[in-house]
């Protein structure tokens, strides 16, 4: 038993059992826990506390709470020095965000760089992010969040993935917010009021893989910064009030690894580009409730899911793309 080091009691009931803490106990080399679904209070994990200081409980690194019952961060989780990963998503969470933060201001502000705490009920601004300079990944996902995005989440150097999707924030997003973000692969900021608000020059120091902005305000003008992420696989700029054509340079060669591209639900007139250069064939592309109008390109039809509703397409292509759509 002394040399194991990963450990899953994920959906089991522990709620009111001590005999996990015994296991626990026994474990002098264990990095990797997770209970999650495991009908976890607060009031459950208190006698976990005694642990946190213990030599078997010192080399610590991930500890997974899904889907539990606690309605607050534990304080002593905050002096666990080795924690580098940390997920309460789904448990009973709420109030501000800022006031759940503090509870991790001990030794494990400087090593954590994993945080998530999706789909609980917190609400609020995000805190300054800054004072855990290790973070790589933060998911903050379907919560509540009605508040500001301070740009002090540009000093996170080494920030890997951001999503806070599906809340309720409210700001003006600059370059200054991500201009420090060298190492960002991924961004969610899809369903908030938020506006980004970029200089038209401006180059990103990242390449993004993912990047989710639908319903975010990055109009009139289609987003030039965009055209500079040639690594991107998802690309989800819909319904974000963009009254602008498609750059033809770009959509002509689209980034060789695309996936999935949804330009939907925006103001986007003229013709499409009628030249690719790329394969797409595993694309799949949605276009659907914009201006667009004329004749098709012909090399649309090798993509693998495309949704053209709601534009104003015609002309001889347009009908040899339905028949050769039809046909395949």
């Amino acid at each position: 038993m002394s040399s194991i080091e990963d450990l899953d009691l994920s959906f089991t009931n522990l709620n009111g059992a001590n005999d996990w803490l015994e296991v626990v106990s026994s474990l002098p080399n264990l990095k990797t826990l997770d209970m999650s679904a495991c009908n976890l209070s607060l009031m459950s994990l208190s006698s976990f506390s005694q642990f946190s200081h213990s030599k078997s409980f010192t080399p610590l690194e991930s500890l997974q709470l899904r889907n539990n019952e606690i309605n607050d961060i534990p304080k002593f989780f905050g002096d666990i020095c080795t924690l580098r990963e940390l997920d309460l998503s789904g448990n009973n969470l709420n109030g501000q965000l800022i006031e759940h933060i503090n509870d991790l201001f001990g030794c494990a502000k400087d090593s954590l760089e994993v945080f998530v705490l999706a789909s609980n009920q917190l609400w609020g601004s995000l805190p300054d992010f800054a004072l855990f300079p290790s973070l790589k990944e933060i998911y903050l996902l379907s919560n509540k969040l009605n508040g500001t995005m301070p740009k002090t989440i540009g000093n996170l150097h080494n920030l890997e993935h951001l999503n806070v999707s599906l809340n309720y924030l409210q700001d003006v997003i600059s370059e200054a917010h991500f201009s420090n973000l060298s190492k960002l692969l991924s961004l969610d900021l899809s369903g908030n009021s938020l506006t980004l608000e970029f200089d038209f020059n401006w180059v990103p120091p990242f390449q993004l893989e993912e990047l989710r902005l639908r319903s975010c305000k990055l109009g009139p003008r289609f987003p030039n910064w965009i055209r500079t992420q040639w690594n991107v696989t998802t690309l989800d700029i819909s319904n974000a009030e963009i009254s602008d054509t498609v750059p033809a340079e770009w959509f002509a060669n689209l980034p060789p690894k695309l996936g999935s591209l949804n330009i939907s639900s925006n103001q986007i007139h003229g013709q499409l580009p009628n030249v690719s250069t790329v394969s797409l064939s595993e694309l799949r592309f949605d276009l659907s409730a914009n201006c667009l109008e004329g004749p098709l390109p012909l090399f649309l039809t090798n993509v693998s899911s495309l949704n053209l509703s709601k534009n104003r397409f015609s002309g001889p292509h347009f009908h040899l793309f339905v028949i050769s759509m039809v046909g395949g």
